[in-house]
C-alpha cells in the first residue's frame, strides 16, 4: 500500500492518533501540517466539540483551571486538550479550561520539554 493510500485511509477514520500514525508512516511535514489545519477547520467547529467545550466551561464555572482568571472578568478562556489519545471521542478528563495566557504557557512548556536534550 503506498503512502498516499495510507494517509487517505487514516484521514477517513476518527481523529484519534492521526498525528502519530502520520509520523509513523513517514508522512511529510507538509502532509502533517495540512492534516492539523483540516482538524482545526472541521473538528473544532463540529457540534460534538462545541458540546464538550460547553460542558468543560460549565464544569470550571468559566474559570481558568490553572490560575483562576474568570471569563466574567473579561478573560478569554480556551478548552485545552490534556491528551489527544481520544481525539474525536474525548472524555471530560481529556480537556481542561485555561485562560489565553495559561494556554499559551502550556504549549510553550510542552515545546520546551520536547526540544530539551535527553
Amino acid at each position: 500500500m503506498d503512502a498516499d493510500k495510507v494517509v487517505r485511509s487514516i484521514m477517513a477514520k476518527p481523529w484519534a492518533n492521526t498525528y502519530q500514525l502520520l509520523k509513523a508512516i513517514g508522512a511529510s511535514s507538509q502532509v502533517i501540517d495540512e492534516t492539523w489545519r483540516d482538524y482545526r477547520r472541521k473538528y473544532m467547529r463540529s457540534q460534538r466539540w462545541q458540546d464538550i467545550r460547553t460542558k468543560a466551561l460549565e464544569r470550571s464555572c468559566r474559570t481558568c483551571e490553572q490560575c483562576g482568571r474568570r471569563q466574567d472578568d473579561g478573560y478569554k478562556l480556551d478548552v485545552h486538550h490534556v491528551t489527544y489519545i481520544r481525539l474525536g471521542g474525548e472524555q471530560m478528563e481529556d480537556v481542561e479550561v485555561l485562560c489565553y495566557m495559561c494556554h499559551g504557557q502550556m504549549h510553550y512548556r510542552r515545546k520546551v520539554r520536547q526540544d530539551a536534550p535527553e
